[in-house]
């Protein structure tokens, strides 16, 4: 039986939203704009010059650009300049937790419940050997599967100590590690991580996420869910990439994969847009991968993933009413 894990970037959430506008808002230009009207009306203009606002307004650089250009501070230039990436992701954390909490496809996650259920029930048949799911790593802050392995296994599997009366641990489930923390993460004085089923819950002061930006490191807390991300990668035979761009703020990632894959030999599946995917693919060509142009080329190409899936499972067993209305057929 092969070992499956999966990576889930931007566009695996986008692909849960019902509404357009909510998905076109997710795409992290769009996130830029609206990061930078806030920044507008609540900070001097002197700290962002119109050149970078129009540049941000325009989409020609993302919210993680517009972060960044901030990360450099120097008391000889001013303090004034210090505060503003906190700010800045701050409004980053608010645009998102609207864009979502607004969203009636976002609270339901048929997708990932869908994903889980096909593979908890339905393994042996998802391919000619068989899928054995390890694992579900996670860039998004979002809580979509938190509710999803809630729902299927009854907890997941964390991989490290939480407290929380909303989420259940499940060492017995596939590993979910989201590998830059999460909008329902909090830590208290002791470093004790709390989780929350709601945004709201969680206070900015104290919220453990990687906010966006070039330089993303794991440290602290993170060095061990990258610790356990490893191991992971290191016992599958296949690594299928979902809506994660692979982008220049993901060297860290693209290293931990290609030093995993050069020792292990796993092969990497894209789920994304067909242009994302022959970027990807370009791009990186010293990662072993693959995609299928007919699912990459779906509207929805996770949706169309799942879908194949599920009709490699219908043809040695009856229809599942369940997944059937996850995936609207």
């Amino acid at each position: 039986m092969k070992k499956i894990a999966y990576l889930l970037g931007n566009g695996a959430t986008m692909a849960e939203l019902e509404s357009k506008d909510h998905e076109n808002r997710l795409h992290m230009d769009r996130i830029a704009e609206e990061v930078a009207e806030h920044a507008m009306k609540n900070n001097s203009p002197s700290h962002l010059s119109e050149s970078l606002i129009e540049s941000a307004t325009m989409r020609k650089i993302d919210v993680e650009e517009l972060i960044s250009i901030y990360i450099y501070n120097d008391k000889n230039i001013g303090d004034d300049y210090k505060d503003m990436p906190k700010k800045l992701q701050r409004y980053f954390r608010n645009v998102v937790i609207e864009i979502l909490n607004d969203d009636e496809g976002y609270k339901k996650q048929k997708l990932s419940k869908c994903l889980l259920r096909l593979h908890k029930e339905y393994h042996k048949d998802m391919s000619d050997d068989g899928n054995e799911l390890v694992g579900i790593l996670t860039l998004n802050f979002d809580s979509i599967f938190d509710n999803a392995f809630s729902k299927i296994y009854d907890g997941a599997n964390y991989h490290m100590d939480i407290v929380s009366k909303e989420f259940k641990q499940n060492i017995d489930s596939p590993a979910l590690l989201k590998l830059h923390g999460s909008f329902i993460w909090k830590k208290d004085y002791n470093g004790q991580l709390h989780m929350s089923s709601k945004f709201e819950s969680v206070s900015s002061g104290n919220s453990e996420w990687l906010p966006p930006n070039l330089f993303k490191y794991p440290s602290e807390i993170y060095t061990k869910i990258w610790e356990n991300a490893s191991r992971i990668l290191q016992s599958i035979d296949v690594l299928i990439i979902i809506g994660c761009s692979l982008r220049k703020a993901d060297w860290a990632l693209i290293s931990m994969i290609y030093q995993n894959q050069l020792k292990c030999d796993f092969k990497i599946d894209i789920v994304n847009n067909l242009d994302a995917a022959k970027r990807i693919k370009t791009e990186f060509p010293y990662l072993k991968i693959s995609f299928d142009e007919e699912i990459c080329s779906n509207s929805n190409p996770f949706r169309q993933y799942l879908y194949e899936k599920y009709i490699n499972v219908t043809k040695t067993r009856e229809e599942d009413d369940q997944i059937s209305k996850y995936l609207g057929i």
